[in-house]
């Protein structure tokens, strides 16, 4: 349900944890497949079980599938998320989640992290990707609404805020920040992409 929160670990992978996304745009999107520690979950002794009417950004860490029904997926082109976006289409929509954290390091640096993220962009953008972040208008719409809660930082300071009365950690304060280096990252990415076409 969660990434693990260790107070140890560096600043960046405390707001990763804390946010439960490497990239802010899926919560925007609603389609972060881990919770932030700003919600409560309620009973800590309940596992969770959901039928989904979208793919979230599943990945492989903390995943488990049967290898019959994991073969069913375009593995000659496989890609986490895409891997779940052909089952989804084949019918396997409900998904169980233990309510229990996963240890996912994925910061160090700031500016490599986005770095990292522009190459993912590129390595991404194939002809044989099957699953996209923004598709429906729906999604559109929420992009726009992260936009805007970027550049005017209200609503990304509300969150901080939000999550600093949970857990009293200056991390959730990178959240301003890391929207603006996501909204540049990949804005400069579409600019590549506009001018390579």
């Amino acid at each position: 349900m969660r990434y693990w929160y260790n107070v140890d670990d560096n600043i960046l992978n405390r707001y990763f944890a804390l946010f439960g996304v490497n990239d802010p745009i899926p919560l925007y999107l609603h389609k972060n497949d881990k919770q932030p520690y700003y919600k409560t979950l309620g009973d800590k002794s309940i596992d969770y079980s959901w039928e989904f009417n979208r793919v979230l950004t599943f990945g492989d860490n903390g995943m488990f599938v049967r290898r019959n029904i994991l073969m069913q997926a375009d593995i000659k082109h496989y890609y986490h998320i895409d891997a779940f976006q052909d089952l989804f289409n084949k019918g396997y929509k409900k998904y169980g989640m233990l309510n229990m954290s996963i240890w996912h390091r994925t910061g160090g640096n700031i500016f490599k992290f986005f770095i990292k993220r522009f190459k993912y962009a590129d390595k991404f953008a194939t002809k044989y990707r099957r699953w996209h972040m923004v598709e429906t208008k729906q999604d559109y719409l929420r992009l726009l609404w992260f936009i805007f809660c970027t550049i005017t930082l209200i609503q990304p300071l509300y969150l901080s805020f939000k999550g600093y009365r949970v857990i009293k950690d200056k991390a959730w304060f990178l959240h301003p920040i890391v929207c603006w280096f996501t909204l540049i990252t990949y804005g400069l990415w579409v600019v590549k992409r506009i001018v390579k076409r």
